[in-house]
Order: structure tokens, then C-alpha cells, then sequence
């Protein structure tokens, strides 16, 4: 059940809404988690056709600090509404023991407060177009930490691979975060989370290119099949920001579960498995 919530300021002379999952979407994935997502409601007025494209940042307020949190999904945050496409948001904003945890100050006398940060994007007038790699053969790496345990105070881990194409190269990364995300308010937490970031490619991909992949990453469970994993598809913006793991936090999961079988003689192993790679092109 989601709480819904106008909000007064309007996008393109359309209203727009706050809706929050409490108990997580569990219909798209966020059971255990908040959900937060943003709608234009209203849309009978705009002309046949419309889209409007957005910068948007999702906030959850830290009554003890005074200042709001922002969330964004790997795609940089930029969003496309349109008649087909009239609510985007974030299936997994936070974890509900980050949130419920008071230490966070998230949730202070059954109080929180959310929000959201939108920047319109205005159109350029160029165009693009993507095309699959052609002949693009699906690919897996598999990573084994040995001495994870060992680890879990240090820095963020980081495996870098390459997937090859007809065309070259396409290098990515997995970030093993054993603190959770790498933002402030969560460190220290007792959970682990797993991203993909995309470094680029050769012949290159230009600095703030972007390419489109579907994939899966799997944290392996040494006793029995039933590994934990998450299937995507998205757009992947090359920026280099594996070595710090602020960006892409994708999936979590905490101590207690790894204990159950994902973790073994101190060993964990994470797979990351590329399906399909399409590239973008400048139309002139």
C-alpha cells in the first residue's frame, strides 16, 4: 500500500505526487526497503506527445543534522516522463533498518520527512539512437574474496573485467561495500552491498558516455542453488567512480543472511554476468 501525497508547485501545468511505500514496492522489488516514487498526475491537459526530462534526486530528512539526504539510481538521475512513463522513483530508497534505526534520525517521534529535487532538462535538439553490439557474446566473471572477514574494516573492494565485442573491450567493475553504502549516515551499518559500474571501453567511449547493458549479479550460496540475484537492465554513464562506490548502490544484504551459506570458510564469491551491451550514436 503506498501513501500518496500532492504536492502544491506544479511540473508543465501538471500537478505532481510523492508516493511512499512504507513496507517497500514489493511488487518491483523492495520488500525490506522504503519505496519513493514521483508522478505527474493531471496529464489530460498537456498536448498529445508530451515528455518533459528531469534531474531528480530523491531527499530523506536527518531531523539531527538538519539537512536532507539524496538518493539517485545509477543513470545519473535523469529521468523521461511521458504518456506511457508518468512515474518514476526508487524501489530500494533505503533500507527500513537504516531508516527505523534511531541513530540515523531519519524517523524521530514517528516523524520523517521526505522529498524530492527536480531540475528540468531542456532539449538540446540533437538526437541519438542505439544500436546492440552486434555479435556481442553474453559473459560472466566470477570474483572469490578469500578472508572477507579480514576485510571488513578496511576500504571498499573493488574487481575489475573486461567483456569482449567486436569493437574492442568494455571494461566494468563490481564494488563490494562491506559497510553498506558509502555515504556518511550509513557507515558502520552491518550489511554488505554490491554495484556494477561501467569504466569505459576501447575504442573509447567518451568521457561521460554511456551504454546500455543487461545483466545479473549474484552473490553465490555455497550449500545449496538458491543464489541471492538481481536481474536489471539500465544505462550506464562511464565517470570512473568505482574506486570511491558512492554511486550504484544496487543491492544490500546483511551479515546475519551471508552467514546462512553465502558466506563459507570465510569465502564469498560474486558473479556479474553481461547479457547484452548496446551503444549510443549522436544522430547529425
Amino acid at each position: 500500500m503506498a501513501l500518496k501525497s500532492c504536492i502544491s508547485k506544479s511540473l508543465r501545468g501538471c500537478p505532481r505526487k510523492l508516493s511512499l511505500y512504507p513496507n517497500g514496492n514489493t511488487n518491483r522489488g523492495g520488500k525490506g526497503h522504503l519505496s519513493l516514487y514521483l508522478e505527474i498526475a493531471g496529464t489530460g491537459t498537456l498536448p498529445p506527445g508530451w515528455e518533459v526530462h528531469v534531474n531528480m534526486k530523491m531527499l530523506v530528512y536527518d531531523h539531527k543534522k538538519d539537512k536532507f539526504f539524496a538518493f539517485q539510481d545509477d543513470t545519473g538521475g535523469t529521468k523521461r516522463f511521458h504518456p506511457m512513463k508518468t512515474e518514476w522513483g526508487l524501489d530500494k530508497l533505503l533500507p527500513l533498518c537504516t531508516f527505523n534505526d534511531t541513530n540515523n534520525n531519519f524517523l524521530v517521534d514517528d516523524s520523517c520527512v521526505f522529498g524530492v529535487e527536480l531540475f528540468l532538462v531542456r532539449d538540446t535538439g540533437d538526437g541519438e539512437s542505439m544500436s546492440f553490439v552486434k555479435d556481442f557474446k553474453q559473459a560472466t566473471h566470477i570474483w572469490t574474496i578469500d578472508n572477507l572477514s579480514g576485510k571488513r574494516n578496511g576500504k571498499n573492494l573493488h574487481e575489475q573485467f573486461s567483456v569482449g565485442g567486436p569493437g574492442g573491450d568494455y571494461t566494468w567493475c563490481i564494488c563490494l561495500s562491506l559497510n553498506g553504502a558509502a555515504d556518511a549516515f550509513l557507515a558502520g551499518r552491518k550489511f554488505m552491498s554490491v554495484s556494477l559500474h561501467f569504466e569505459g571501453a576501447y575504442p573509447g567511449v567518451p568521457e561521460g558516455g554511456k551504454v546500455y547493458a543487461e545483466y545479473k549479479l549474484r552473490i553465490k550460496h555455497h550449500l545449496r542453488k538458491g543464489d541471492y540475484v538481481i536481474e536489471d537492465r539500465r544505462w550506464f554513464y562511464r565517470h570512473f567512480h568505482c574506486r570511491g562506490c558512492s554511486e550504484n548502490l544496487y543491492a544490500s544484504i546483511d551479515y546475519p543472511t551471508l552467514a546462512e551459506g553465502f558466506l563459507f570458510n570465510d569465502v564469498l564469491v560474486v558473479e556479474a554476468e553481461i547479457m547484452n551491451i548496446g551503444l549510443v550514436k549522436g544522430l547529425n
